[in-house]
């Protein structure tokens, strides 16, 4: 390689390369190298960089840990390479000689016209002097990676460019000082142009400092993430008026109040037990002007104590909202678009008129609420009084793994726009909501799954609209599968039918019975236990495109193909059924045909 005197571009990223062959300074023509591992005996060569005067855009030094002598890495010349715009140091994992890695951070120092910076796995107790300083005027991102032994953080604010910032795994940091911010003089304004900054896995950090600078501090961040820092106590910066995203995350003793907020757009809260919405405001600030929130989830969440201490009708432009708790909310904010409530263990009922105002929400989800037995706070009108004009725009509506629900509201769903019905794992449901066929006139997709005590259909039957109908593991309602009146959904393209894994149904047959509509394009059949042949219920449907019969073990034949598959039938996906000899008979009648193990088409 070293006679590849010419050669101006050399990538070795996605190699396995452990070290650098020698003589690799004789290439002086390289203008971009990807990468320069030290390897565990050659910790001298990294000198060579000096040699590869004209390197530009990114490079990459590896194995940073064999570099014995620090004189060797101020022999690289970093500072002298003004065409590189992005730098990576690594080191490894662990570190047995930190003041040597110190010195060798030391002599590393780049150029002043750096714009990104990384660093992962510095062994050193204390970052060099040069990061930070106000010199490197075009640095637009940092990244300090698994510095883990370092006790304090470097004089970022400082740095008049930097728009990113990113800060995981400094497990020795127990305090963010005031140092963190540089010069302190009073007409100065730390991090002025930070819009993204990010704490990780910051497992000692107990406390931040926030300097006593009106609200200069941070002026133009709009994104600040804190994830899992579960020693943190405070505090948050104080005002934040570009801010648009806030994540706090697995931040257990943080008991900070928000921060002023004015423009923020998502904000997500979860696991942080201590945290507060604690404005210190009249309730005109406390309206913040959000399009997403999540509250807790699997945590409390603390508020100051007054009637309503959440203060949701405050957040006036809340969209999307997540929340685990209901104990002090009595109305959601009337903008709400989508809306998730998940995790509620004790209550058997959300509160009747919570959703009056709710005449926008076009996403309901329900999850994980051991507790909940019916829903008649989605009643039009409840027995408390509360009337409602229902959710006139709701498109899409879910509840799922509510093992004690047993019952929509009497009066059937208030919602004529749904496209979107899901039940999944409601197993004491007893009954769908009632009239469907004709308060759910826009239903397109409706899925059931394993809800083993459903009866039957609702009188009526679906509506006429639905395009996509999967049932899964519902085995009472299976029962009365010849009552079920599929026949009369014109519309309908795509149906799924599932016995269960255990095999519940037993029977060895019932296509032609269950008289599916002409429409179907798709039809999926999967874990019938019993299933021995597919009779002659296949042949009228004149517009089926895909059959897919998955783990039916007793399906052993197709009786006669003539009869059974209509002529549409374009593509055939067997799995798990002992069909061995079906391919090869019916291959110059489908197009496409795919079993356990092959393609055939």
């Amino acid at each position: 390689m070293v006679k590849l005197i010419n050669l101006r571009h050399l990538d070795i990223s996605q190699t396995n390369v452990e070290e650098m062959p020698a003589h690799i300074g004789g290439l002086g023509s390289l203008q971009t190298l990807s990468t320069f591992v030290v390897g565990k005996h050659s910790g001298s060569r990294i000198k060579e960089l000096g040699d590869l005067r004209n390197l530009g855009r990114k490079l990459s030094i590896l194995g940073l840990r064999n570099v014995v002598l620090a004189k060797d890495a101020y022999d690289a010349n970093l500072k002298g390479k003004e065409h590189l715009n992005a730098l990576i140091l690594e080191w490894s994992d662990d570190t047995d000689d930190s003041q040597n890695e110190r010195a060798v951070l030391e002599n590393l120092k780049p150029h002043s016209k750096l714009e990104e910076l990384e660093i992962k796995f510095y062994g050193g107790t204390r970052f060099p002097d040069w990061l930070g300083d106000s010199s490197f005027s075009n640095l637009l991102g940092i990244c300090l990676s698994d510095c883990k032994y370092c006790l304090s953080l470097p004089p970022l604010g400082q740095l008049s460019s930097l728009e990113k910032l990113y800060i995981v795994g400094a497990n020795s940091v127990k305090k963010v000082a005031l140092e963190f911010y540089g010069n302190h003089s009073s007409s100065f304004q730390p991090f002025g142009s930070l819009k993204t900054l990010i704490f990780e896995k910051m497992m000692e950090w107990e406390e931040w400092l926030i300097p006593a600078s009106d609200g200069k501090e941070f002026p133009s961040l709009q994104e600040l993430y804190l994830l899992q820092c579960p020693k943190l106590i405070g505090h948050l910066p104080n005002h934040l008026p570009c801010l648009t995203r806030l994540e706090i995350i697995e931040c257990e003793k943080l008991a900070a109040s928000l921060p002023v907020i004015p423009v923020i757009q998502h904000m997500q809260l979860r696991k942080c037990d201590e945290m507060v919405l604690d404005q210190k405001s009249d309730d005109a600030e406390l309206t913040l002007q959000s399009s997403s929130m999540s509250m807790p989830t699997q945590s409390s969440f603390t508020c100051p104590s007054y009637d309503d201490p959440v203060k949701l009708k405050n957040f006036s432009a809340l969209e999307t909202l997540c929340i685990s708790s209901l104990s002090h909310v009595k109305e959601f904010p009337p903008k709400l678009l989508k809306l998730q409530v998940e995790g509620l263990s004790a209550l058997e009922s959300l509160p009747d008129g919570i959703m009056c105002r709710n005449t926008c929400l076009v996403h309901l989800t329900i999850s994980d609420c051991p507790s909940l037995v019916h829903l008649e706070f989605l009643s039009i009108s409840s027995p408390e009084g509360f009337h409602h004009e229902g959710l006139p725009v709701l498109e899409a509506f879910y509840i799922q793994n509510c093992p004690e629900f047993r019952s929509f509201p009497g009066g059937g769903l208030p919602t004529p726009n749904l496209r979107w019905f899901g039940v999944y794992n409601c197993k004491k449901l007893k009954s769908l909501p009632n009239q469907m066929h004709s308060l759910l006139p826009s239903l397109q997709d409706f899925v059931i799954f394993d809800c083993p005590q459903l009866l039957s259909f609702p009188q009526g039957g679906l509506p006429s609209s639905l395009s996509k109908l999967s049932i899964w593991s519902c085995n009472k309602l299976m029962t009365c599968w010849t009552e079920w009146g599929l026949q009369r959904l014109a519309s309908l393209k795509h149906f799924t039918i599932s016995e269960g894994c255990e095999g519940y149904w037993g029977v060895d047959y019932f296509l032609e019975e269950l008289q599916l509509p002409s429409s179907l394009t798709s039809l999926r059949i999967f874990n019938f236990a019993n299933l021995k042949s597919i009779d002659k219920g296949l042949r009228h449907l004149t517009s089926l495109q895909k059959l897919k019969l998955f783990n039916c073990p007793e399906l052993c034949f197709l009786a006669e193909m003539e009869e059974v598959l209509p002529p549409s039938l374009s593509f055939l996906n067997i799995q798990k059924c002992p069909l061995t000899n079906l391919a090869e008979n019916i291959a110059d009648k489908v197009p496409f045909i795919k079993t356990d193990d092959r393609l055939i088409g």
